[in-house]
């Protein structure tokens, strides 16, 4: 199963290379030239064609098996981090490599920075939340988080991996624009839990359905790191919510090339996070 999927990754790498490199040949943005000799010169294509990336292509963390729990993890900071159930090792090694690199400073899906961060105290919404890496990257900070995700199977690895935290709330739903049986408003969120200090956003493009579900939420001070690189125009119609919210915002360094899908269209390189407050 493994073997198959590299081998259908690198389908879609040849291809979108192809395409990416036919689409920007005449571009004036001077970032995406870059890149583009980067694809070109390396005769290769990842989200993240920056050097930043190197470092992270060969790391080789230590995973380790989880008899009872039936799940693989890796300890950081005197902590497991747990992963899907039917996760092989070598696949939570690509995975972990995959979100180390999406938080490096220079990443372009890093969902911090020194204009929004997470303070000490802060409580914290995390929508989307996968394997839970960004709040388990912020534990000691954090007096509350909040993590929703409608994966079964991260449900079970984060429940797993949160056991032990009072202060810690998994919600096992969708987040969407519109209450309805199986999933969760951020207003909805919002009244049920308080008001939040730190909104993290990743939904697989359903961001501009959630902030439209979420116009209380965004009323109030808070601060928030959106993603916009899962749908063609996310990146403005984000911008624009939020500036008509009264956000201040700003976005992350550089950009990511989307390839991973199908059915990615125009623009491939886009960038990846909106960065708000207020």
């Amino acid at each position: 199963m493994w073997e198959w999927y590299k081998f259908l990754v690198e389908l879609r790498r040849n291809y979108f290379k192809k395409r990416i490199i036919q689409r920007y040949r005449n571009t004036n943005n001077s970032e995406i030239r870059e890149i583009v000799k980067v694809i070109r010169k390396e005769n290769e294509l990842n989200i993240f064609n920056y050097d930043f990336y190197n470092k992270y292509k060969n790391m080789q963390p230590d995973v380790e098996y989880d008899k009872d729990a039936g799940m693989h993890y890796i300890i950081e900071n005197n902590r497991p981090l747990y992963f899907k159930r039917g996760m092989g090792k070598k696949e939570v090694i690509e995975y972990y490599r995959g979100i180390c690199a999406e938080q490096d400073t220079k990443s372009p899906h890093k969902y911090v920075s020194d204009f929004v961060d997470v303070s000490q105290g802060d409580k914290v919404l995390d929508l989307g939340a996968a394997e839970g890496n960004f709040v388990f990257q912020n534990l000691d900070k954090i007096a509350k988080a909040v993590l929703v995700e409608c994966d079964k199977d991260w449900v079970e690895a984060l429940k797993r991996t949160f056991r032990n935290y009072d202060n810690i709330v998994i919600i096992d739903k969708k987040v969407s624009g519109h209450s309805k049986k199986g999933s969760v408003t951020l207003d909805e969120l919002s009244k049920k839990h308080g008001e939040f200090d730190f909104i993290k956003m990743d939904v697989e493009g359903m961001e501009v359905s959630v902030l439209g579900g979420g116009q209380n939420t965004l009323k109030r001070k808070n601060k928030l790191a959106v993603c916009t690189y899962h749908r063609q125009h996310d990146f403005r119609n984000i911008c624009k919510i939020l500036k008509d919210s009264d956000y201040k915002i700003t976005h992350s360094d550089g950009f990511m090339t989307m390839y991973y899908s199908w059915g990615y269209g125009k623009p491939y390189i886009r960038r990846g996070i909106v960065r708000g407050k207020k």
